[in-house]
């Protein structure tokens, strides 16, 4: 037998209070009881926020999306509304705050709200996908193309270029400032910053 000098201390002892305990971020861990509501408690077992919620993704940078009656929020670790249950749909990821931006659907557009509920970019998208750096990827008026758009919701590329949505994630930039992009049944790899100012200006 291998001794350990590994000390595991019980921050929070079983409880049969909830029929599912997830695991802790941003100090909080999510909760689930028997009637499938979810709601958080703190590391010394405490309910935060109440157990009333559906859908609830783990905090992060002290936020987390939560549904109640079919609609979409955000809520902070006090458990108040920061972004009110207006929407049909929340981006879902862990992490996905980090950009200061939240993906929405209402009334089947898509668009994007600051972390105060305010609209960032409008409701005008049938497709976007979340910012990578200062570009996120959307679609609209039905069409195969798409484009970048920067944070205050300007087309920063013109849709021709760029193939259709079932493709959509070659068109990322990477984070070493390479993208690989469609066109007329080719693909090329290159410099990002390079290919947006050839995008832009034509040349």
């Amino acid at each position: 037998m291998i001794e350990s000098d590994i000390k595991i201390n019980v921050l929070v002892e079983p409880s049969l209070k909830f029929d599912f305990v997830g695991f802790f971020s941003d100090g909080m861990a999510l909760v689930r009881k028997d009637d499938d509501k979810f709601g958080f408690v703190d590391k010394t077992g405490e309910v935060i926020i109440a157990v009333i919620y559906d859908e609830p993704i783990y905090f992060s940078d002290g936020l987390a999306r939560v549904k109640i009656d079919d609609k979409y929020g955000l809520i902070n670790k006090s458990g108040e509304v920061v972004v009110p249950f207006d929407y049909d749909w929340m981006g879902d990821y862990y992490g996905q705050y980090k950009f200061g931006l939240t993906r929405a659907v209402k009334d089947d557009k898509m668009g994007f709200l600051d972390l105060n509920g305010n609209v960032a970019v409008p409701f005008i998208y049938d497709l976007l996908f979340d910012f990578n750096g200062e570009l996120a990827f959307v679609w609209k008026n039905g069409k195969e193309e798409g484009c970048y758009i920067n944070k205050n919701g300007t087309e920063v590329t013109p849709y021709e270029y760029i193939g259709d949505q079932w493709r959509w994630w070659v068109y990322e930039p990477t984070h070493e400032g390479l993208t690989i992009a469609f066109k007329n049944d080719k693909f090329g790899c290159g410099s990002f910053r390079k290919w947006l100012k050839i995008m832009i200006s034509g040349q």
